[in-house]
């Protein structure tokens, strides 16, 4: 049974103008003329609509389902509820009637049921409305903008198939520059201006180190914890300075973590000179060092621009023994993420232009020959066209030392789509799986994964300021037939 709908969740209300045939009559007849004239009868009662896109393998199936309509949780069967043969790009157009509901704030939700095997699919994603004292419901989206879609189901547009349930983890969220799961299973957001927000809580603040000088800007750009962090609670912070004559300086602060709040900052890592252009990006390692991918130049490598740097948890130089240098492997011009593998191996996310890996890995290999140390191309990663780029990457362990890739893709005549890829543990630069798994109206700006190796994304609608956080929770293969 392919049991699992892709609801979008879309109110339609009346009356509109293109239903208002749908809406019940509200003719009236007129007072006669004179005394007495005949009573008007009651106007037919308002109906409302719920609509969405159903998956299904063909209208005929879509056809045969039944559905399962939640209010605030309560379940009743959606009476009258049924789809056409109209196919969309999400799967086929279904509706049916709203019951009568009570006034105030309502989530809705939808179920799909197979009448033949009697299985049911997993609640799509909810839909917050505000029923009138005049018995009309109205989607609670923000001024100026139409119903909000949240796909409950996410499929991969490769075969076979590989689907994934979304569900809202947090709405209403600042805008999100770095997703990072904690060990103790809190998640902290990185915001934009150095915003910081711990989940479940919804602490949030601004994290600020300082003077850093008349006309100069303070940037938080990336954020990692250390591996030990159950016993240290350190977190550590990349920051850029920008003078106000244009030079770039890039920073790596260590913070404490204590009831959900940052504090005692101390820079460990201070003023190591940067590009003009591009943020640098950063992880600590399993090994407890700090990597440091800086941003590069068009012109070539100097300095430590287009270096991947490689500190000791208090700050010295490791990148190579013998000479005592930071730099520790050639990285990219434009670097967007550092993630690492199942076999600890670095991976490096990029954003360059031209037929250049956007997806690379790097052995971390103590007593290494060569120095830097190159980066190979993880096979599948390249994306079409050639000017697409990675704005985020995050990696999870799976069977047998592999490990999958969470990336988010971006090309200049779309938005970013998730692309999940299997890095196998032997040879990354072989045999690479890609995977695109569409969000619809979703764009995604930040993927991590969960303890429990659950994709987590940050995403906008629209033109909404706040950004949406959803997990997708992958659906075994004999479920989503």
């Amino acid at each position: 049974m392919y049991r699992h709908r892709r609801v979008i969740a879309l109110v339609v209300l009346c009356p509109l103008i293109a239903l208002a045939t749908a809406c019940g009559d509200d003719s009236r007849t007129e007072p006669q003329d004179g005394v007495g004239g005949t009573p008007a009868p009651a106007p037919a009662p308002q109906v409302s609509r719920l609509a969405w896109s159903q998956a299904a393998p063909s209208a005929a199936v879509a056809q045969a389902y039944s559905f399962i309509l939640f209010v605030d949780g309560a379940r009743t069967p959606f009476t009258g509820a049924t789809c056409s043969g109209s196919q969309v790009q999400a799967g086929f157009e279904c509706s049916g009637p709203l019951p009568a509901l009570s006034p105030g704030r309502r989530v809705l939700e939808i179920s799909t049921l197979d009448p033949g095997s009697r299985l049911e699919s997993p609640r799509s994603g909810p839909l917050a409305i505000d029923v009138g004292t005049d018995g009309r419901p109205r989607p609670l989206v923000s001024e100026g903008e139409g119903p909000i879609l949240v796909p409950s189901m996410a499929c991969a547009t490769e075969t076979p198939t590989e689907c994934f349930t979304v569900t809202v983890i947090a709405t209403n969220v600042p805008p999100v520059r770095r997703l990072l799961p904690l060990p103790d299973g809190r998640l902290l957001i990185l915001g934009q201006g150095g915003a910081v927000t711990m989940l479940p809580s919804g602490t949030s603040e601004r994290l600020e180190f300082g003077a850093a000088g008349a006309g100069t800007a303070v940037d938080v750009v990336d954020v990692s914890a250390d591996p030990d962090f159950g016993a240290s609670r350190l977190v550590y912070l990349a920051t850029t300075a920008t003078a106000r004559d244009g030079r770039r300086t890039v920073s790596v602060v260590r913070m404490r973590e204590l009831a959900d709040r940052l504090g005692e900052p101390a820079t460990i890592v201070a003023d190591l000179p940067a590009s003009p252009g591009g943020d640098p990006a950063m992880s600590v390692g399993p090994d407890g060092r700090i990597y440091l991918a800086m941003p590069g130049s068009a012109a070539g490598r100097a300095g430590y621009s287009g270096y991947v740097l490689r500190f000791t948890e208090d700050g010295r130089a490791a990148g190579n023994d013998r000479n005592g240098s930071p730099i520790f492997a050639e990285g990219p011009v434009r670097p967007t993420r550092l993630a690492w593998d199942a076999a600890a191996r670095l991976l490096m996310a990029s954003a360059e232009p031209g037929p250049l890996p956007v997806l690379a890995v790097v052995p971390v290999e103590p007593g290494s020959i060569q120095w830097p140390a190159p980066r190979t191309a993880v096979a599948g990663t390249m994306i079409a066209p050639a000017t697409a780029e990675v704005s985020d990457v995050a990696s999870a362990p799976i069977l047998e030392g592999s490990s999958v890739v969470a990336m988010l893709a971006r090309t200049a005549d779309g938005p970013a789509v998730l692309r999940l890829v299997t890095v196998p543990g032997a040879n990354p630069s072989e045999n690479a799986l890609p995977r695109t798994i569409p969000l619809g109206p979703l764009t995604p700006s930040a993927v991590a994964f969960a303890g429990n190796g659950d994709p987590m994304i940050a995403a906008t609608r629209g033109r909404e300021p706040g950004a949406i956080l959803i997990r997708l929770q992958r659906i075994p293969p004999h479920r989503a037939r």
